[in-house]
């Protein structure tokens, strides 16, 4: 059986026009639920933000010198407002993902302590409507 973090690793490299529907059915048959597909899917997606984030940083740390110098001259003299903005622009993609990771985890928790309470009154039925939250 192939471990949780070499199945997040397969994912975040792999193409995202091939995840399709039978990928997240052959998932299931192997023992996951459909949550646990859809988690896996949030944190390749979020491996592929920190991979993409490296990458451009790196390339943009490369250049911030040449567009320095080349602010100087005219003609180019946005060139280095630019650089800076889209270098905080680029570093800032992480933080973002971070919250909205984080405001999904307090919306699930919210969730989770709502069905929590449902389920502790004896008159409560449980019925499918509520499978979507999952």
């Amino acid at each position: 059986m192939i471990e949780r973090d070499e199945l997040i690793f397969r994912i975040a490299f792999a193409s995202y026009r091939n995840i399709n529907i039978e990928t997240a059915s052959n998932f299931v048959a192997r023992g996951g639920s459909v949550r646990d597909f859809f988690e896996l899917l949030f944190n390749a997606a979020g491996l592929t933000i920190d991979t993409l984030r490296t990458f451009f940083l790196v390339v943009l740390s490369i250049l911030g010198p040449l567009s320095f110098a080349l602010s100087v001259y005219d003609g180019f003299h946005a060139t280095l407002t630019s650089w800076i903005s889209r270098y905080i622009s680029v570093y800032l993609w992480l933080p973002i993902a971070d919250l909205f990771s984080a405001v999904l985890a307090k919306i699930q928790a919210l969730m989770l302590e709502a069905d929590i309470a449902a389920l502790q009154d004896p008159a409560y039925i449980p019925d499918e409507g509520g499978g979507i939250y999952i």
